[in-house]
């Protein structure tokens, strides 16, 4: 099996990688896509792999016993300020919406519900699927319920997605087949595949420790930037209305747990508030990324 992007399905033939081995079943690496310059895992991850890692992602730590709070200065319900101002500005009451891959906060749900739209979303897990219907009293569907229906929505939100997927195309597809007529799709996530200095340091760190190994789970799949976005929806019949760039502190630590983490605070923190004043002076540069598309006619 060839080795293509998730981005642009352009054969991988760079040898160049970013970041360091991961074992995750088997050993794999982010390899880099010399047509739309993002990164992919590679060998890529199964289906049942795919669930697997992020039905466990999802419920460390969780119980559906635990009391729901929505709480609306949460880091989590911040980055749904761009998706709420442009909702709010549509004329959203009675619309219907759907978030897919809403994960387990169901923040995108329970402000589609404010604003008045007919939301539903939609998990892979049965167990998170089970905990959010608790929660936000909605419907939530699984892949296949939607795969076949025909219902369609007004508004798309995939807030945080594709970068969890080796092939986010076929999700894309899926997206296009239920987005009614004059319907937007939104999209938001980090941008990791950027030039950064933060990815400079992460990546210097790991040429000078080339034998270190991380057994951590590999929870982003596909690192990408704007250009290999744009391509990706080009790709699958999308053209972008608008889009926005900025910079934000995640992934860089935000407290230090023992003395032997302050060289890495130091340094990580010092690289980010670089890249944080390199975005006043550049509109494009930054680490997340909200957009507006629509099915090309």
């Amino acid at each position: 099996m060839e080795d293509l992007c998730a981005f642009c399905s352009s054969k991988i033939s760079s040898k160049r990688t970013s970041l360091r081995e991961i074992v995750y079943n088997l050993p794999r690496r982010y390899r880099f896509c010399d047509e739309c310059s993002g990164y992919t895992l590679l060998p890529k991850l199964t289906p049942g792999e795919l669930e697997d890692l992020y039905s466990d992602y999802y419920l460390d730590d969780f119980s559906s016993t635990d009391v729901y709070r929505f709480e609306g200065d949460s880091d989590s319900y911040k980055k749904y300020a761009n998706t709420r101002k442009f909702l709010s500005e549509s004329n959203p009451l009675g619309k219907t919406f759907l978030d897919y891959g809403c994960g387990l906060d169901g923040h995108g749900l329970l402000i589609a519900r404010e604003l008045g739209l007919q939301p539903s979303g939609l998990e892979i897990s049965p167990a998170t699927r089970e905990i959010l219907r608790l929660k936000t009293q909605l419907p939530i569907l699984a892949p296949e319920e939607l795969f076949l229906s025909s219902c369609t929505f007004d508004y798309i939100l995939l807030s945080d997605v594709l970068e969890h997927d080796g092939d986010p195309g076929k999700i894309l597809q899926s997206v296009k087949h239920h987005l009614g007529i004059d319907g937007k799709l939104i999209v938001q996530g980090p941008l990791e595949g950027v030039s950064s200095i933060s990815n400079l340091m992460i990546n210097l760190y790991n040429y000078l420790t080339p034998n270190r190994v991380s057994y951590s789970r590999p929870y982003h799949v596909s690192l990408g930037n704007y250009k290999s976005y744009s391509e990706l929806l080009h790709k699958n019949g999308f053209s972008i209305m608008s889009c926005r760039i900025s910079e934000t502190w995640w992934p860089a630590p935000t407290s230090i747990q023992k003395y032997t983490d302050l060289p890495k605070f130091l340094i990580q923190g010092t690289a980010k508030l670089i890249d944080f004043l390199l975005s006043r002076f550049f509109p494009n540069y930054g680490s997340r990324f909200w957009l507006i598309a629509t099915c090309r006619k």
